[in-house]
Order: structure tokens, then C-alpha cells, then sequence
């Protein structure tokens, strides 16, 4: 009886030692610096197109706004979520807001 209670009590302990396997999960549009940094003001909504491919994020009552959104789930840490807006008129583009590279380093870890 004292042996099965003391195979009990260490699989117990070392049960909190056991982390299950959790894999990083990326997803969203992956954009580096070098491609953002092409953006001019100016440039029509192909050209944007052409350089950085389709937004993942667009909005139906507003094509002159696009999204585009990358996200970074590493194990046992918190959510990493970066954004780029880019704003149009008249199919030029007029702003950008938000983050100049939606990238992750050699490391899995996103660039600041």
C-alpha cells in the first residue's frame, strides 16, 4: 500500500513539470520593411497590389481603406499582433498608419 501511495504522490509532483507541446501559430500578412519602405504616396491601389499583395482585412463599406494584419502566437506568451492601414483616394494612395514591418526575425520573434 505505502509503495502504490508513493508512485501516487511522485507523479504528482512531476506531473507540474510536463508542459504539453504547444506550436507557435502565425497568420496574417507577412510584409518586410524592404516592401513598405517601397510604398510612396501616390502610388495607385495595382501598384500597392503588385508590391504587397491582397490585404487580409478589407472592408465591404469602405474599398478605400486596406488592412493588412499579421499575428504572432509564440508558447506561453502573450499574442503579438501587428497592423498596417493604408488609406486611398480617388485609387492613389494618400496615408499610412501603423506598424513599417509585419515581420518575424530568424529567432520567431517579430522585429520591433
Amino acid at each position: 500500500m505505502k509503495k502504490w501511495l508513493l508512485v501516487v504522490f511522485c507523479s504528482i509532483l512531476l506531473s507540474g513539470c510536463i508542459h504539453p507541446y504547444v506550436p507557435s501559430v502565425q497568420q496574417g500578412n507577412v510584409l518586410s520593411s524592404e516592401q513598405v519602405n517601397q510604398l510612396k504616396i501616390g502610388m495607385t491601389k495595382d501598384d500597392v497590389q503588385y508590391l504587397l499583395g491582397t490585404s487580409i482585412l478589407t472592408d465591404d463599406l469602405s474599398s478605400d481603406q486596406w488592412n493588412y494584419v499579421y499575428t504572432l502566437k509564440l508558447e506561453r506568451q502573450p499574442i503579438q499582433i501587428k497592423h498596417l492601414a493604408l488609406y486611398f483616394k480617388n485609387d492613389k494612395l494618400i496615408r499610412m498608419d501603423g506598424d513599417k514591418s509585419l515581420e518575424k526575425t530568424p529567432d520567431n520573434k517579430p522585429k520591433k
